[in-house]
């Protein structure tokens, strides 16, 4: 797992590689949960109490910023080679606090 304090000082592709690597099991082990969370629910007779208030359960939440957080990724990517890696542009930020 990478520290923030690596976020922050590894500037190199290798770096975001392994961020993206891991922010994509992330989204699978998600994803896989929220089946098992829904599976659940269905066999309880239950709902899921902020699914019924927000329209989206937590996961759902989780999925959407883990899937955002994959776009930024592959932008990034996708740029020059010699563009230096930024964790304060568009959302990467929010990686330091999910470390």
């Amino acid at each position: 797992m990478i520290a923030p304090h690596d976020i922050q000082t590894e500037p190199d592709i290798g770096a975001c590689l392994r961020m993206r690597h891991q922010a994509e099991a992330l989204l699978n082990r998600l994803m896989k949960n929220r089946t098992r969370t829904e599976q659940y629910h269905t066999e309880q007779g239950t709902t899921d109490p902020m699914r019924s208030v927000t329209g989206h359960s937590a996961i759902d939440n989780a999925i959407d910023h883990t899937r955002e957080i994959l776009r930024n990724l592959d932008r990034v990517l996708q740029s020059e080679p010699n563009n230096k890696f930024e964790t304060d542009c568009a959302g990467l930020s929010r990686l330091r606090e999910r470390v």
